[in-house]
């Protein structure tokens, strides 16, 4: 679109700009995800704010190849993104773990034509695929398994889901291209530094999923956000278990939405000050009081008190 139809040609501008305007409306998403999940717009601003300017997306939204990720996140154009990126896949995935957080918003028959409607997308992403008649060829330089084998590959993803959180906790070097063993595959030998690395992130994730099951009834957000971070790196992981920043513009979402709802519980926890619900963000005209006493506002009973 930008060579044929802007007339972009060899100018990066445009594509950059392109780009851009897609990152803004993905922020405008996160924003409006931040809304529905917080229920406070302060935390939903801080949820989008952090997200959008994370060093960690400058590959996704600065590179051509980027914008695959961009329309991917589009979750308004499951469409569009899943004939983008195989990782607009896992939305049906990101639908059921928001649904079995808040089963009380809604009844499973009132959600099922949200799942049916997927389906025409991936019906006809499954057609068009079928009519190629060609096969993925898989090289060493671009998958790990086509070296590894299967079940190396497989245990090699926690590395990668390792330098994955390193990088969004400190983006100290950030790269456009990992090369073949750039992150080191598993090699089976627990004594090195390098496969002890993969029972450290292994410890990790199993706390983080046993927490968020254990704090589900106490801090449903950040039971969702940490189910969405691994569904939403699944089908990349899967599929191609190789290292790339721009896999992690999706997946990213996850895990800003832990740090904000880390944030909020221990300042829930520690100071007297803090809302004792994200609804006591709110007063009764909708603006943000999150450093006011309980007793100085009323909270607002639902979003739409707001309007």
């Amino acid at each position: 679109m930008n060579y044929a139809v802007f007339d972009n040609g060899a100018n990066p501008a445009g594509y950059h700009w392109f780009n851009f305007v897609l990152h803004g409306v993905n922020v405008s998403l996160v924003y409006a995800l931040g809304i529905l999940i917080f229920d406070a717009p302060a935390l939903a601003l801080a949820f989008a704010a952090i997200w959008g300017l994370h060093p960690l997306l400058t590959e996704s939204v600065t590179n051509i190849v980027g914008r695959a990720e961009l329309l991917a996140a589009m979750v308004a154009a499951q469409a569009i993104g899943l004939l983008s990126k195989e990782n607009a896949a896992d939305l049906p995935g990101i639908l059921l773990v928001y649904d079995l957080t808040w089963s009380e918003r809604a009844s499973w028959r009132a959600r099922a034509p949200a799942y049916a409607a997927l389906l025409l997308p991936f019906a006809a992403f499954a057609y068009l695929r079928i009519q190629l008649h060609t096969s993925i060829m898989s090289v060493v330089s671009e998958n790990l398994a086509a070296a590894s084998g299967f079940w190396t590959a497989l245990v090699s993803i926690l590395k990668i889901i390792g330098k994955a959180i390193r990088l969004f906790v400190w983006p100290d070097h950030l790269s456009a291209d990992y090369s073949f063993n750039a992150i080191p595959g598993f090699r089976w030998k627990l004594s090195t530094w390098e496969d002890g690395k993969v029972l450290i992130v292994l410890a990790v994730c199993l706390c983080a999923i046993a927490l968020a099951v254990r704090w589900r009834r106490r801090s449903k957000a950040m039971f969702f956000f940490v189910f969405f971070f691994f569904v939403a790196l699944s089908p990349t992981a899967l599929e191609v278990p190789i290292m790339a920043e721009r896999f992690l513009y999706l997946p990213s979402i996850g895990l800003v939405g832990c740090v904000v709802a880390a944030i909020y519980e221990l300042g829930r926890r520690f100071s007297s000050s803090w809302p004792a619900s994200p609804r006591g963000w709110l007063d009764r005209d909708g603006w943000s009081r999150a450093w006011h006493s309980p007793s100085e506002h009323t909270p607002a009973t639902s979003i739409g008190t707001m309007n």
